[in-house]
């Protein structure tokens, strides 16, 4: 299960193409009489903004589909909830990621991944099978602690130049974009048939940014 409490973007049979994952940043800056811009990024690392395509969604009771998916957006009450996602696009598990140097004195420490050089945090923590300090296993709770937003506070603080890793899974804290979506009838069946009548949706939503 993971760390945190909060609900679980549901999986579904009809989950479709596209899938659109775009990364989102601010930048600021200003353009001078003589047209150059002095630009510099708002933000360290950025939000994700995803669009999904929920193509089939059966009601009858074996499936209850449309049911899951509207009780979960209403439960989170549209944009106001955040919630967790896993991005089965995007890899997921990380393995002996270095987040952090010891300096003899910080016990607390975010927990971060990798992603082609890029370093950024990670607050979903979904499990952690493994955390070393200068490659030793430590243990929960008897050497750490990992908080609902992936901050790590060792019992000890670790010594001065050893290299913390950690290997694990983790999902996304999500908000909806919008306090509506639209959910179109596909085919009217009955109740009875097999799949009760289908609906299809789009939602989108994006990632939420903690203060690192």
């Amino acid at each position: 299960m993971p760390v945190a409490s909060n609900p679980v973007f549901p999986t579904f049979f009809g989950a479709a193409l596209p899938f659109t994952r775009t990364p989102v940043w601010r930048t600021l800056g200003s353009e001078s009489l003589a047209g150059v811009e002095v630009l510099q990024p708002a933000w360290s690392y950025p939000r994700y903004r995803y669009k999904i395509g929920l193509a089939v969604l059966r009601q009858a009771a074996a499936y209850a589909e449309i049911q899951q998916i509207l009780g979960f957006y209403n439960f989170v009450r549209g944009r106001n909830g955040v919630f967790q996602y896993t991005d089965s696009q995007d890899s997921a598990t990380v393995a002996d990621q270095i987040f952090g140097i010891g300096d003899g004195l910080s016990t607390t420490f975010q927990l971060v991944r990798t992603l082609g050089g890029f370093v950024e945090p990670v607050f979903a923590i979904n499990a952690i099978t493994n955390l070393k300090v200068a490659g030793v296993a430590k243990t929960n709770p008897a050497d750490y602690t990992v908080s609902s937003k992936g901050v790590i506070t060792f019992t000890s603080p670790p010594a001065v130049g050893t290299s913390l890793t950690w290997t694990g899974t983790f999902l996304w804290f999500c908000r909806f974009d919008q306090d509506e979506y639209e959910f179109d009838l596909l085919v009217a069946n009955s109740l009875t048939d097999s799949y009760g009548p289908i609906w299809s949706t789009s939602l989108s939503f994006t990632t939420i940014k903690f203060g690192v």
